[in-house]
């Protein structure tokens, strides 16, 4: 290769590093289904599941509820009690997995009793490794708290009311999580690309 060529390739190298990883957004709301809808694997990139003593299955259903922080429906389980307050006595969590790395991971908590205390959401890596944990303290009926963990790593996320004392319990809604993948190349940078290349050969035919 010509030394007239090493700028060229530079350039294109620099064209393709600029495609390299981007963070994207993932929402996941009961809002968008019918309630009753089983969503474990209604998102793309993301398997929801419903974990604790008493249910009758893994299944996370949407479901209507007043306590919905955005719309009116929220994250149920398989409790025929009380399926969309999640914890109390019949201790449940919502356990969310993502099929590419996460980095931040927010979760609405809204009480549905008087004084509901101790929301807890946590992130762990592919190894069970806990790298995040969030809580919050007592929240008066209807009050709502958005928790957020952060790290380079994340692989899934639970999230709890009250998984030590098992006393309080409420609502979980409006799941939002920014993901890292790959980028799509944007037209401007592939044309950039193919002028690269004409002329990386029309410089190597001239030597």
């Amino acid at each position: 290769m010509t030394r007239r060529a090493f700028p060229i390739m530079a350039g294109l190298l620099s064209a393709m590093v600029s495609c390299g990883a981007s963070a994207a957004l993932i929402t996941v709301d009961p809002d968008s289904f019918p309630a009753g809808t089983i969503l474990n694997g209604a998102f793309s990139g993301v398997t929801l599941t419903a974990v604790g003593d008493n249910l009758e299955n893994s299944n996370v259903l949407s479901a209507p509820s007043p306590f919905a922080s955005t719309g009116t429906k929220v994250f149920a389980d398989t409790d025929g009690a009380s399926p969309t307050s999640w914890g109390n006595g019949s201790f449940s969590y919502l356990r969310a997995d993502f099929a590419v790395v996460a980095t931040t991971i927010l979760l609405d908590f809204v009480a549905d009793s008087i004084d509901d205390c101790n929301p807890f959401l946590r992130a762990f890596d592919s190894s069970d490794n806990l790298l995040d944990s969030v809580s919050a303290g007592c929240l008066s009926f209807g009050q709502g708290v958005t928790l957020s963990v952060s790290a380079s790593n994340i692989a899934y996320i639970t999230a709890s009311w009250d998984d030590v004392d098992r006393v309080y319990n409420g609502a979980l809604d409006n799941l939002r999580i920014e993901v890292v993948g790959a980028a799509i190349p944007e037209p401007g940078t592939l044309a950039l690309l193919g002028i690269g290349l004409a002329g990386l050969g029309a410089s190597l035919r001239r030597k």
